[in-house]
């Protein structure tokens, strides 16, 4: 069985069949099978299939009387015998690892569906127009099944099929197809498979290459068949409410369908009996259909898509929508789009201070910070608050002030830059979105920064009771705009990592980005890494945040110098994880360490601690007896699921790094590193062992420790040889 079925409908594609297929036949994953459908072509494509059938036997050619490319890539499927389906138009082109990549990936996770980023390219010259990354909300990390995208299910990844891998058993267990209509006869399979997968993943790099206005091609029949993206959508909403799946997207159909439903009149703006006939069909669809008649634009998390769709009701013919579509919703776009690009070259667009409430330290800051990040409002400045003031207020730098708090987000990623750009073209001082009349978060709301300084005796008022501040400014703005509308979502907190990794490290920069290459990179993922800069004089500070401002797992603690073992406290009081690791910033560990030893702690609930084996490096030249001596010091007694006694504790070394402990037994038995003069790992080992029931023995030297005799590790033993605990026990 092939890893992957490549599917590749054709149709009339000479002119750019060859780099298609060159790009297929060249993937770095060899073991494929590529069907190609020609759908009927009358020109040369017929022959260039052909010719390539005969120089690889992977390529095949099936012959199909034209119909449309819904129904050719029906046929590929029915054929095809890979393991995972993947599609390529035939006017596109692949980078040559997509194949290997996204197939890896699937392994991985277990994904049945996995996507990547692409890029669309101008027809003429094969320039980038833009690019798609695969980006997920925020909070979402894969793998990740439909629910977790919420709303954006089919906005995030699209519908076309040529962005993603997908599992063949998905497809023919659920009887999935391509529908046999002239054009937008991928929605219904591409949106199914999103709603149905379990499991899916992404490939975060771009790895597609997408040809646009391309005439002549399978795609190219907008203007002779305007209804079918009608259609199309009617029909999934049939299958999704058979698979009773609708009421659990109805979200997602609402901005995924009106998205469409707008680009599509765009497209057609200028062919007048096509632009005609899709209204009159939005018009019907909207008001009989017995889905899409209950949609109200409050449900659909996008000003221009929620404004379109009140235009299409409240307009009676095809020629008062593209009126109201010329006087507001373009003016809409006007004002957020292009006005942005005409102000961003005169450095005149507006700016804001976004004040964010957090709670203390702010286990969610990364995650907001990283939110915020992607926002199109460019001019703007974090400031980090546990309350409104108005000493505050008058350090703010900005001509607009938001308020939000930690756990919020902005709901798209333009759903700021559309409270300023209002406030400062319709010179409102209060602009935002309230649900209803009785209750209202001030983090959908912008304010002019002038204003609500001369209104500061209302900040008391906002730290206590936020419906009753809105409802007080609002009476006092001298202009102010309110929309039926939410810009802000409330996320639950992040959920707890499984493993806290913690690194103490003092003047470690010869070693810190080994150390911390080898956490980032383990493949048990769900871990966070707490660097404790125990006030180094080099650039070890410097280098932590550089890592966690990369990964964002990766937390920083910078402290005054106090010692290894207070470091490694600094680093547990901040540990959220269920199981908590140690390594030192000189050492290194591999790829499945914490993967491999998580696993079996949640496999034996009865076991409080798993050791790994260590493999001993050196910083010197040594001889091979010490070799051996030093290798042989750390051996272990014995493997598997053991309850220590004194002999196996005796010959298992004292070093914390080489094992991983509950978190809830040592918290239940007040169990942390004695901070005494010399460090000694004495104490906390004999804690442990003092009070564990059951330990598991990992038979795999995962930690790779740096010999050297800065850190000795034999004083322990002649305290157990004269069967005598540390004094710091």
């Amino acid at each position: 069985m092939p890893k992957v079925s490549v599917i590749i409908p054709v149709y009339n594609v000479e002119a750019y069949l060859r780099q298609c297929l060159d790009s297929v036949v060249g993937q770095t994953l060899h073991d494929i099978e590529i069907i190609c459908v020609d759908d009927g072509s009358t020109d040369g494509s017929a022959g260039i299939l052909r010719e390539y059938a005969a120089k690889d036997s992977r390529v095949q050619v099936l012959l199909h009387e034209h119909t449309n490319a819904g129904a050719a890539r029906n046929a590929g499927m029915s054929a095809a015998t890979g393991e995972y389906l993947g599609f390529v138009d035939s006017d596109d082109w692949c980078e040559p690892a997509l194949f290997e990549k996204a197939y890896g990936r699937a392994k991985a996770d277990a994904a049945d569906v996995v996507f990547w980023g692409y890029r669309a390219c101008d027809d003429s010259d094969g320039n980038n127009l833009r690019e798609h990354s695969p980006t997920l909300p925020s909070g979402v990390r894969a793998p990740f099944d439909g629910l977790a995208l919420k709303d954006k299910i089919f906005s995030n990844f699209g519908y076309a099929p040529w962005n993603r891998l997908i599992r063949t058993d998905l497809v023919r267990r659920n009887k999935l197809e391509f529908q046999r209509i002239e054009s937008s006869n991928d929605v219904v399979f591409g949106c199914l498979v999103l709603a149905i997968a379990s499991t899916m993943s992404v490939v975060d790099e771009f790895l597609y290459n997408c040809r646009v206005r391309c005439v002549g091609n399978l795609c190219s029949d907008n203007y002779g068949s305007p209804v079918s993206i009608v259609e199309a959508w009617s029909f999934l909403v049939m299958e999704l409410a058979r698979r009773r799946l609708v009421e659990k997207f109805r979200r997602g159909i609402a901005l995924a369908s009106m998205n469409c439903f707008t680009r599509r009149l765009d497209v057609l703006s200028e062919h007048e009996r096509a632009y005609a006939e899709l209204f009159g069909a939005l018009k019907e669809l909207f008001e009989d259909d017995g889905f899409f008649a209950t949609v109200q634009p409050a449900e659909i998390s996008d000003d221009i898509m929620a404004n379109a769709l009140k235009m299409i009701r409240n307009s009676d013919t095809y020629s008062a929508f593209a009126i109201r579509q010329g006087t507001d919703l373009r003016k809409w776009m006007v004002k957020f789009y292009r006005e942005r690009e005409r102000l961003r070259e005169r450095q005149q667009l507006p700016g804001v201070s976004l004040i964010v409430i957090s709670e203390g330290e702010g286990c969610a800051r990364e995650r907001f910070e990283g939110h915020i990040a992607k926002s199109s409002v460019a001019d703007r400045e974090v400031i980090y608050a546990t309350r409104i003031s108005e000493s505050l207020l008058h350090g703010v730098g900005k001509d607009y002030v938001a308020v939000i708090r930690e756990n919020d987000r902005y709901v798209n990623d333009y759903a700021l830059e559309v409270l300023v750009n209002t406030a400062k073209h319709e010179h409102a001082d209060v602009v935002g979105g309230m649900m209803n009349d009785t209750s209202a978060n001030v983090a959908d709301f912008v304010f002019r920064s002038s204003w609500l300084r001369a209104n500061g005796d209302l900040l008391g008022m906002l730290n206590v009771d936020e419906s009753a501040f809105i409802a007080a400014a609002l009476a006092r703005a001298g202009k102010r705009i309110v929309r039926r509308r939410i810009y802000v979502e409330h996320l639950p907190p992040a959920e707890p990592p499984l493993v806290s990794v913690v690194v103490p490290a003092c003047n470690a920069e010869r070693s810190l980005d080994r150390c911390l290459k080898s956490l980032v990179g383990q493949t048990h993922g769900n871990l966070e890494i707490i660097v404790v800069d125990d006030g180094s004089a080099d650039s070890t500070g410097r280098m932590s945040d550089a890592w966690a401002a990369r990964d964002g797992r990766v937390r920083v603690i910078h402290k005054p110098k106090g010692g290894l073992n207070s470091a490694r406290n600094a680093g547990m009081k901040a540990a959220r994880g269920k199981y908590i690791g140690f390594v030192d910033a000189r050492d290194y560990v591999d790829p499945d360490m914490f993967g491999s030893m998580a696993e079996v702690l949640e496999g034996h609930p009865s076991c409080d601690m798993a050791k790994c084996g260590v493999a001993v490096e050196y910083a010197r030249r040594v001889s091979a007896a010490e070799r051996e001596s030093v290798q042989a010091h750390f051996e272990d007694p014995e493997t598997g699921d053991i309850r220590p006694e004194f002999e196996t504790v005796a010959e298992t070394d004292i070093k914390p790094e080489d094992k991983l402990y509950r978190v809830r037994f040592l918290s239940d038995n007040g169990i942390r590193f004695p901070e005494c003069a010399e460090d000694d790992d004495e104490g906390f080992f004999f804690s442990v062992f003092c009070r564990v029931g059951r330990c598991y023995y990992v038979p795999r030297r995962h930690y790779h420790y740096l010999w050297n005799y800065g850190r000795g590790a034999g004083v322990w033993r002649d305290a157990v040889g004269r069967r005598e605990m540390p004094d710091a026990v």
